[in-house]
């Protein structure tokens, strides 16, 4: 994380080095020329040579100063990436260079997720109002009320070596013409003040199928988040979907995929159609219809035609918790006598016990009084969702 030359910084090294990293936030970061370093980089038109090699070759002086443009020579996909830009900021100013970052961050479905609000550029003025500045200068993504998004702690939830889906050409608004929000022509009068183009959506981190032939995440629109601000104000919104950061369902270019979006709930399939990876290797699928919490959907991209749907829920009715709220132990009840590996997460998404149960129970002395997400896997890998609540 960083903040103004710090967010440029973190965006350079992140993309140099993506493997190594879990999640990258970028506040205000200036949109930078070689001639802001003057000698040191010569000029923008000079286009110097440097000794790194990228993905096609050495890379030139440019290649690093534009965030949109892959630098790493092993990776193609960034880490999950969040960027804050502000409209009335007075050092980097907000205008036509940065509009047209986002629209090429976004147009090539790197999953990056924007944000933009009425802040200026520095970081303990977010909240108030500078009245030097003729523009409101307060960020609303900060006040009165501050995002959970952005916060380190909520980065922990993500891992250097773990897919997730990138969302990109977001619409929350497909009733009225354009991409919306509106960004705007440049001028901080015009557009929506504030907004993000991708920051709504979320995934189930720990229920992410990734094999040879087979990816599979739950997906969502925030809705139940104890940060107001963070929860998405309608019910739907429309996007495309990009698979990054695979480790195992990399499918050759051209290869037909199959694809359906189920409801986590009862398995119902609510869109499908087939895809291909392109020339990269690329899983994207466009269209997709996605819900407010707490209604979700499960995403399957196969390699054959989909005849198993692994839906978070399927089991749900037939496997019981008891009790629930627990205080020590917790008893899996359901048929047959198979033992499940499990997951427990807290209410950030963060992993807080792991393992297999024993003769179906499973301890949780460790854990502090709170509501969790109990994730059940079982030999079939089939999947099982239960919240469970801890009372002592």
């Amino acid at each position: 994380m960083g903040n103004s030359m710090g967010g440029t910084g973190t965006l350079l090294l992140s993309r140099w080095k993506p493997e190594r990293f879990s999640a990258a936030t970028a506040f205000v970061p200036p949109h930078y020329t070689p001639e802001t370093g003057s000698r040191l980089f010569g000029n923008t038109s000079s286009n110097l040579l440097t000794t790194e090699l990228g993905p096609n070759g050495p890379l030139r002086v440019n290649d690093f100063f534009d965030p949109s443009v892959r630098i790493s020579s092993t990776r193609r996909d960034y880490c999950l990436t969040r960027i804050y830009r502000g409209r009335c900021d007075e050092a980097a100013e907000w205008g036509q260079q940065h509009l047209d970052l986002f629209n090429d961050l976004n147009d090539k479905g790197l999953g990056i997720h924007l944000y933009w609000d009425n802040r200026d550029h520095t970081a303990s003025d977010w909240t108030t109002d500078d009245p030097r500045n003729p523009c409101p200068d307060i960020g609303q993504w900060v006040s009165p009320v501050r995002t959970q998004r952005s916060d380190a702690a909520y980065q922990s939830r993500f891992r250097n070596n773990q897919s997730y889906p990138g969302f990109f050409q977001d619409d929350q608004r497909p009733d009225l013409a354009g991409r919306q929000p509106l960004l705007g022509n440049g001028d901080p009068a015009h557009g929506d003040a504030w907004g993000t183009w991708g920051g709504y959506y979320d995934w189930e981190v720990n229920t992410i199928v990734d094999t040879a032939n087979r990816w599979e995440c739950t997906l969502y629109l925030v809705g139940q988040s104890p940060v107001t601000i963070d929860n998405y104000p309608r019910d739907t919104a429309t996007c495309n979907l990009a698979i990054r950061k695979a480790s195992h369902f990399r499918p050759e270019p051209n290869t037909t995929l199959h694809w359906r979006l189920v409801s986590s709930a009862n398995g119902q399939v609510l869109q499908s159609g087939t895809t291909s990876p392109n020339t990269s290797g690329l899983v994207t699928i466009t269209g997709l219809k996605l819900f407010k919490d707490p209604v979700r959907t499960r995403l399957l991209v196969t390699t054959d035609a989909v005849t198993r749907i692994t839906a978070p829920d399927r089991q749900a009715q037939d496997i019981r918790v008891f009790p629930n709220p627990a205080k020590h132990t917790i008893h899996i009840l359901g048929p047959g006598s198979q033992e499940f590996g499990f997951t427990i997460t807290n209410s950030l998404g963060q992993t807080t016990l792991t393992g297999k149960t024993q003769s179906r129970t499973i301890e949780l002395r460790s854990l502090p009084t709170g509501t969790y997400l109990l994730t059940l896997l079982d030999r079939s890998g089939n999947i099982t969702h239960k919240p469970l609540v801890i009372e002592r």
